[in-house]
């Protein structure tokens, strides 16, 4: 019979790491035993994101996971196998460098390693080591270039509301997307400085 208090307990510690995630993510991650750096954005978390073996992840500084995204330390097919070797696992750590970008829905598998300034699209799954500044995407991801190359690739796209509050994004984009159409959206982008044409990224090495 299962004990009331026990249940209770349980409730409680499930509702606190719940709160905890959302509010502190960072915090949460550390606490697990995941390393983390300074500066980092994790939106949307989740309470089971970080997987069985926590204290097998390392994420650099500067590092932002879009909502969804989980990390698996583990594979669990071997489980087939243990009728034959009990006891037997197939672990790898996954390492997040410096300054890297991930987009929503993302898995990491076992034995990864992003180096620095490396974008992630949306809903890959991403398994291997991949050199620094690299624009990963696919399942199973790939390098599709460099991080240069792809905003050049999105130069026309870009539009200055970084620093707007939600009011005034609504407002630009709306008057922008619904009422003078799409062609405005390369004349925004020319209106920051810092994605002029000549722009290249600072920090971004020669790609070959």
């Amino acid at each position: 019979m299962l004990n009331p208090f026990s249940i209770f307990r349980r409730s409680v510690l499930y509702v606190r790491n719940i709160l905890w995630v959302r509010l502190n993510p960072v915090n949460y991650g550390r606490r697990l035993g995941v390393r983390i750096g300074e500066g980092c954005h994790f939106l949307g978390a989740s309470e089971p994101m970080f997987g069985s073996e926590p204290y097998l992840i390392k994420i650099g500084n500067n590092v932002t996971l879009s909502r969804g995204c989980d990390f698996i330390t583990h594979d669990g097919g071997v489980r087939q196998f243990r009728k034959i070797q009990p006891d037997i696992d197939v672990m790898g750590t996954v390492v997040i460098d410096d300054d890297v970008f991930v987009g929503p829905n993302v898995v990491f598998l076992p034995d990864t390693h992003l180096g620095e300034r490396c974008v992630v699209g949306a809903g890959s799954v991403v398994k291997g080591h991949f050199p620094a500044d690299s624009y990963i995407a696919g399942n199973p991801a790939r390098r599709t270039g460099s991080v240069q190359e792809y905003l050049d690739r999105v130069q026309k796209q870009l539009v200055p509301t970084s620093h707007m509050n939600s009011n005034e994004k609504r407002v630009f984009l709306e008057n922008l997307f619904w009422h003078k159409g799409k062609s405005h959206v390369s004349d925004a982008a020319h209106a920051q400085d810092a994605t002029s044409s000549g722009d290249r990224l600072p920090n971004a090495k020669a790609q070959s």
